[in-house]
């Protein structure tokens, strides 16, 4: 029975501790998520210190506060926790292990192979304006944790890993001249890895006490610790209702050993003005991109675009993500905001190769000077 417990708290010890195994952190701001991720030309708040520092130029307040907590999770970790509720005294016992039915293999192949994921993210942003440069700082904190079950060959096997990042970011701009605006941010990346480990019956449950008993000595030994700098550059044109940028990320960019290739994006936003003359609309923009162009892989997953719809209380997103929707809201009242994301990327070489969907909670408060 104690075991019983100690697994599925284990499997949600995990899930609460920390989406973003790969190499490069892929948090742009939730505004921008939502839209596709496509906010090259568009992004007037914090999040264009992540995306374009040029876009600093559209920034219109003196300054600006932002602080945000938020949490994400992938749609199968339901699934996930309600398997190990239903079956860990199958477990975690020798007369469980010999009696699998057709319902144990029935609930362990719909969650076969697919990774869940639970993740934090605190994130911060300051923006002011002062002898006509914009600048700003922002800062975030992403906890992830992906647990996997495999039907291995008699029992299942467990799969973990997780990536923390904490990055930083301090981003400067200037307009030129009148349809032109330049900005630049040097980012500083902290980072956490526990790589994909397989544990099979025996080392999981030996894992699982290790980690109830002194957590930090059981993960420990599978840490490794990176971090290291990189640049961003951006520029802004204005061509009236239409704004056109492109920018270079990573620019002489490494974490730990590991250097980063720079990545060329251009893109384009269009303000919608028919739906602008409605009294209730706010703000109306839609927005096309292609991502890391010189990138050897499908087409289709270069291709960002997305609209946005903003009313005095409320703003409405949706786009296409390398071929996958996303779609985003947010509600305002006072100084405070809460945001809702539904979020998809490949983070394979072609559409459908290696999909990773999540849902995303944030809540946070906005200070203006």
């Amino acid at each position: 029975m104690i075991k019983k417990y100690l697994l599925t708290g284990f499997v949600g010890a995990l899930c609460v501790l920390s989406v973003f195994a790969e190499t490069r952190s892929t948090f742009t701001g939730i505004r921008s998520m939502g839209m596709g991720g496509a906010n090259l030309a568009n992004a007037d708040d914090a999040s264009a210190m992540l995306v374009n520092p040029a876009c600093l130029d559209m920034y219109m307040e003196h300054m600006h506060l932002s602080v945000n907590f938020g949490l994400y999770v992938s749609p199968s970790v339901l699934d996930l926790l309600s398997f190990v509720t239903n079956h860990s005294k199958k477990l975690t016992s020798t007369d469980g292990l010999k009696s699998l039915d057709k319902q144990f293999y029935d609930d362990l192949y719909s969650i076969d192979g697919k990774w869940s994921t639970v993740g934090l993210l605190p994130n911060a942003g300051f923006m002011a304006r002062t002898l006509g440069f914009t600048y700003g700082a922002s800062y975030y904190w992403t906890v992830p944790t992906r647990v996997m079950i495999e039907s291995g060959v008699l029992v299942p096997k467990i799969f973990i890993g997780t990536q923390m990042d904490q990055v930083f970011t301090a981003s400067m701009c200037r307009r030129l001249m009148k349809v032109l605006a330049v900005g630049a941010s040097f980012k500083w990346i902290d980072r956490y890895i526990v790589d994909d480990i397989a544990l099979g019956y025996t080392q999981t449950l030996e894992f699982v006490d290790r980690f109830n008993n002194d957590m930090m000595s059981a993960i420990d030994p599978l840490l490794t610790h990176k971090y290291g700098p990189g640049f961003d550059i951006g520029g802004l044109f204005y061509f009236g209702g239409i704004r056109a940028a492109a920018t270079i990320q990573d620019v002489f960019a490494y974490i730990g050993e590991d250097f980063l290739s720079p990545r060329f994006n251009v893109g384009m936003a269009y303000k919608i003005l028919p739906l602008m003359e409605y009294n209730f609309i706010d703000d109306a923009s839609a927005t096309f991109e292609l991502h890391n162009v010189f990138r050897h892989a499908n087409f289709f997953t270069k291709i960002n675009t997305g609209a946005e719809i903003r009313l005095t209380n409320f703003d409405f997103r949706m786009g296409l993500n390398q071929g996958y929707p996303t779609l985003g809201m947010s509600l305002y009242y006072f100084i405070f905001h809460l945001d809702y994301l539904w979020y998809a990327e490949e983070l394979g070489l072609y559409v459908n190769d290696s999909p990773l969907s999540y849902h995303f909670i944030q809540l946070g408060a906005d200070i203006k000077f």
